[in-house]
């Protein structure tokens, strides 16, 4: 790789372009799925491939390929050139000015676990959700995966950066019945050692998730309090990300424009973009343009204290990238995205902020989160269901509503913050969060 990026940098010298840049991102992948005591599908594969980009006049080009094949450098330096006189763009494009910076980064385990033992595990993770009680009806999916991956970015300012990481991941989707209803649930962990991974407890924690909410019942539609279940908080962390962008700020696709500290939200809340891998999965020490990343109150007790920036809208706002930009493939284009994002916990446990309603519901699942949630306005209105709490316990599993209203609203009028932080799946970034307790909540049911 050394050798075709010294002469990638002579062929785009000697076309003029003094600033280049060079990514490798590589990938392995393994993933199993068990059904009825049978190895369904076992997939294997690689991905990977190396991109390109240079300033050219101004405008930033850019190319990928997959082989690093000495004959293609004219033809890919070309490609540049024509890439970047293609871009309209007036914005000032740059390159990471990292003279001498190297950064690495290995975040690999030696205890990965051979082929034999994660079949197995994933047989035992079936097992033992049909174990777990004889009304788990039927185990859909048993699931294991591992990703080892590689990436490497240099520039010719001089800048080194590499990282290597693998890691496992395991899932269980069942289905209780009884008396002729059936209820789904999923349960997943996630680890970089595959010896803590344990088929027991997700299947344990799916199996009694979906036993809990059998014989689902409607309820009236009106204003109810609510407790929102960490995971859906979650889910509307998520949905709502962009909006700290500075891209979507700058373009105007963010309602969190000219808010830099104002309050914007409650004074219980405080949102952090945290990359040092402290709190959360993911261990970011560079951004994709190799600036040195910094966990960061995004959201401070309230009130907005920064966007989310990369070298391109962090110049045009005159100040410095905060280490957020963010190239998801070699084939991508540079965007910008949170790294661990996550709302502080509180100091209440969802199970006391429940007693203390006494009257209301729990939110426990939201849907249609792509078509029912507009991340502009902040309008959300979204199939849900959880439990009925009566005298502060829970009364019954309750399905078929629809909860509406707006979550800039919501982020003013936030009762009290749980102390059950808790992280989904990471999907670009990773998003955290614990249970809140709102006062009111609008919902269409009966």
């Amino acid at each position: 790789m050394k050798q075709f990026w010294e002469a990638f940098l002579i062929e785009a010298r000697s076309k003029g372009i003094d600033e280049v840049e060079m990514m490798m991102q590589r990938s392995k992948n393994f993933s199993i799925n068990v059904y009825e005591s049978k190895l369904e599908k076992y997939l294997l594969s690689e991905d990977g491939g190396y991109a390109f980009r240079g300033k050219v006049n101004g405008k930033m080009g850019s190319v990928y390929t997959e082989l690093l094949n000495l004959e293609l450098i004219e033809e890919l330096v070309d490609t540049l050139i024509e890439n970047a006189q293609s871009i309209d763009s007036a914005d000032p494009v740059f390159l990471y000015p990292g003279k001498g910076i190297a950064m690495e980064s290995d975040l690999r385990k030696a205890s990965d676990g051979n082929e034999a033992e994660k079949i197995e595990f994933a047989m035992e993770l079936e097992k033992a959700a049909l174990q777990f009680d004889p009304r788990i009806h039927k185990v859909t999916n048993s699931f294991f995966a591992e990703q080892e991956s590689e990436y490497q970015l240099m520039n010719s300012h001089g800048l080194s950066c590499s990282e290597q990481d693998r890691y496992f991941m395991a899932y269980s989707y069942l289905t209780a019945e009884e008396d002729g209803d059936r209820q789904t649930a999923f349960a997943f962990q996630l680890s970089r050692d595959f010896r803590e991974l344990n088929p027991q407890t997700i299947a344990r924690e799916a199996a009694a998730e979906a036993i809990s909410i059998l014989h689902p019942k409607r309820i009236l539609s009106g204003s109810y309090e609510a407790v929102l279940e960490n995971r859906v908080v979650v889910d509307f962390l998520e949905s709502f990300g962009s909006i700290f962008s500075a891209d979507a700020v700058q373009k105007g696709l963010s309602r969190m424009k000219g808010k830099l500290n104002e309050k914007v939200a409650s004074s219980l809340i405080t949102l952090v973009d945290d990359p040092t891998g402290a709190v959360g999965f993911l261990k970011q020490p560079f951004d994709s343009e190799g600036v040195k990343t910094q966990k960061k109150k995004v959201i401070d007790q309230g009130v907005l204290t920064t966007y989310l920036h990369n070298l391109k809208t962090a110049n045009k706002a005159g100040i410095e990238s905060t280490g957020n930009a963010h190239q998801s493939s070699y084939k991508g284009s540079m965007g910008i995205s949170t790294s661990n994002f996550y709302m502080e916990p509180g100091m209440r446990s969802k199970e006391s902020m429940i007693k203390e309603m006494k009257e209301g519901i729990v939110i426990t699942e939201v849907q249609g989160l792509h078509s029912g949630l507009n991340p502009v306005s902040g309008d959300f209105s979204l199939a849900a269901s959880g439990f009925l709490i009566k005298d502060g316990e829970r009364d019954h599993a309750i399905h078929q509503i629809t909860i509406a209203g707006n979550w800039f609203q919501l982020l003013q009028e936030i009762h009290e913050v749980g102390k059950d932080l808790w992280f989904g799946i990471p999907s670009g970034g990773h998003f955290g969060a614990p249970s809140i307790w709102l006062k009111s909540l609008s919902v269409a049911g009966e």
